[in-house]
């Protein structure tokens, strides 16, 4: 039987009509049949009958969902067609596709708002929004409502918490209750929130990275439909999503029974009430402002998190929660309060949010950081995307247990400084985005453990000072050499990582200045400097084979390779296709080269953006790329007649 496209709400109802009368006439008709195994598929039978009246309802009452919603209606027809023909053939009925099916089932009932005012009393649900659909999406205090407990929805979701077998995966599911509704979580974030907390080990031995197990833990999640990946048609793999409300009432739910934290009458994460271990800065409001968590406790012995949720002056804040809630200036000051907090793990001031929810953050004053000085259990240190911060204190040496300093798009950073070797257990160092720094200490050769460090600056830095990197596993460089990387650079490359093992790299070139130049002497210089250049490789590679010597390139066992800028029209001589045996991913963005070379590429993921000059049409492609199985092309016109869809994407069947 072929399948039907369903594009429309009345005709998902109506072909949910449908399949539910053929299901229960197929199940009718057998249900002697020697074949099926009843005591064991029955209850999936009827559990899925019961599933699909409640999506009838629920769409029943829904007239503007959005157009996603089709793509998981489609695979339960497809799947329930099977079981169909299965039934009325008298066969047995394979699990994957009651598998497949309640899957889906679940990512739909956990989206469709409809679904939730079936779950819960319609007296919880908020009517007060303005705006047409924003209130069916907005669930607040669920979590505070006894019915709530007893919600079939609720029940689900506590059978698939109660469900997991290892403690990390429920701990983690926690942490969903920090967050407001429908904003976008990344990976990465999360990865070092984990880290900081000690759910992950960030000195991994071996493949089990702690980005390797939050992508796993992740991924588990996303199947069993507590977060929905975001849809990103130019990215094959998903790092962000999001979290159904009815889920993030739940997590709350879960989080208040195991104490990992409270909520206030605003929708605001708190510390606990029994024992504040936890901190949540929150933009402040209202006429009544809240309580300070710091009132009548003692911190010094339980304090280990500080999380800014949503407060743009985190200083202000931090000066509040000193002060005791107090106005009075005269109260005590923000670095003696901080210096009092020496059990202090996640101090994480920066920025969480993914580029479409971003807010500005900035500080007053670096007088906060002095206080840092006591935190010898620190172990991640977040001030990503604050403004005004142009230097760190030399007291950040005393950070003894840090393992992820994450200073990300701090546009005013203008200088590392040289204490920063003393942070011996440092897995993870973010300075991408600090387009201030003009290079980094040489002290960074001591940081022996780390294993990613994305934005080395090789301005008044060189690769000499990543030597003692043995471990490096992932690393970003910024540079304004139009001759990186030379045979020194590439030797500090190929001895990064164990045993030679890097496996990300990313090479960003600053752009060449020709702003005093005309468009002729340009073309003359280019011209030029091709010829050189040709003359200058045949020459080198002549001598080396004369003298036995071997053309030093990058490191063959890197699985990504990341470009931009490259000033080169052609493929240089340390890029070379066929020694990258190991290469499964290759970006390019921007920069002069016109081809992509003879030799063949085993990436299997390419993504060339913004190329003007690059000249290769889809057979060319697929004879260099014969691994391909996913290519977006973004603004490079020369590349020409590729099946790609209206977003620049092809994606082999």
């Amino acid at each position: 039987m072929a399948s039907t496209e369903i594009s429309t709400i009345p005709q998902m109802i109506e072909s949910l009509s449908e399949l539910h009368k053929n299901l229960s006439t197929a199940l009718g008709n057998h249900t002697a049949g020697d074949q099926i195994e009843e005591e064991h598929q029955t209850p999936k039978f009827e559990k899925l009958l019961n599933s699909i009246d409640h999506l009838k309802e629920a769409l029943e009452t829904t007239r503007e969902l959005d157009k996603k919603l089709n793509d998981p209606i489609q695979s339960i027809n497809t799947c329930l067609e099977e079981v169909i023909n299965s039934v009325e053939a008298a066969q047995r009925i394979e699990g994957n596709f009651l598998d497949a099916i309640s899957k889906d089932l679940k990512t739909l009932k956990f989206r469709i708002p409809s679904y939730h005012k079936f779950s819960v009393p319609a007296r919880l649900i908020d009517r007060g929004s303005d705006t047409p659909g924003q209130s069916e999406f907005k669930l607040p205090n669920l979590h505070d409502d006894e019915v709530f407990d007893e919600s079939p929805a609720f029940i689900e979701i506590q059978e698939i918490y109660n469900g997991f077998t290892d403690d990390l995966f429920k701990k983690c599911f926690l942490y969903f209750a920090v967050f407001p509704d429908n904003v976008v979580l990344k990976k990465r974030f999360l990865t070092h929130w984990w880290i900081g907390e000690g759910l992950l080990d960030s000195l991994d031995n071996g493949d089990e990275t702690p980005e390797v197990l939050a992508g796993k833990i992740l991924k588990e999640f996303a199947e069993k439909g507590l977060i929905v990946p975001v849809i990103e048609k130019e990215k094959k793999v998903k790092r962000r999503f999001r979290i159904p409300p009815l889920v993030r009432s739940a997590a709350i739910k879960l989080a208040k029974q195991k104490e990992f934290l409270d909520y206030d009458i605003g929708d605001n994460p708190t510390g606990k009430s029994s024992d504040c271990d936890r901190i949540f800065l929150v933009k402040g409001g209202g006429s009544h402002p809240p309580k300070a968590p710091t009132k009548d406790r003692n911190l010094e012995k339980t304090m280990e998190v500080i999380f800014n949720v949503s407060q743009p002056f985190p200083d202000s804040a931090l000066e509040w929660l000193a002060k005791e809630g107090e106005v009075d200036m005269r109260t005590a000051k923000v670095v003696e309060w901080l210096r009092r907090l020496r059990n202090l793990k996640v101090l994480y001031l920066g920025r969480w949010q993914s580029a479409v929810d971003e807010q500005h953050i900035e500080v007053e004053s670096l007088e906060f950081l002095k206080g840092l000085k006591k935190m010898k259990k620190l172990r991640l240190l977040s001030l990503q995307g604050i403004s005004w911060i142009n230097k760190l204190p030399k007291s950040i040496r005393t950070l003894s247990d840090l393992r992820v300093l994450d200073l990300k798009s701090c546009f005013n950073l203008e200088k590392i400084p040289h204490s920063i070797g003393s942070l011996k257990m440092l897995t993870h160092l973010d300075v991408s985005g600090c387009y201030m720094l003009n290079g980094m200490p040489k002290s960074i050769s001591a940081l022996t453990e780390l294993r990613v460090l994305k934005g080395f600056v090789t301005g008044k830095s060189n690769l000499n000072d990543l030597k003692g990197l043995k471990k490096l596993r992932k690393l970003s460089i910024n540079t304004s050499r139009q001759d990186f990387p030379n045979e020194t650079d590439l030797c500090v490359l190929q001895g990064l990582g164990e045993h030679g093992k890097l496996r990300n790299l990313t090479i960003s070139w600053g752009a060449e200045d020709v702003k005093q130049q005309s468009s002729s002497e340009r073309n003359i210089i280019r011209q030029v400097s091709k010829k050189l250049s040709k003359q200058l490789s045949k020459t080198l590679t002549k001598q080396r084979s004369q003298f036995g010597y071997e053309i030093v390139e990058l490191p063959k066992e890197l699985e990504k390779l990341e470009m931009e800028c490259l000033p080169k029209e052609e493929l240089p001589p340390w890029l070379n296709p066929s020694k990258l045996t190991n290469l499964k991913r290759l970006y390019i963005r921007g920069g002069k080269l016109a081809g992509l070379g003879n030799e063949t590429w085993n990436a299997e993921v390419v993504r060339l953006k913004y190329m003007a000059d690059l000249k290769i049409d889809w057979r060319e492609l697929q004879k260099i790329l014969p691994n391909l199985s996913y290519f977006q092309r973004v603004k490079c016109p020369r590349v020409t007649f590729c099946p790609c869809d209206a977003n620049g994407v092809w994606m082999k069947p």
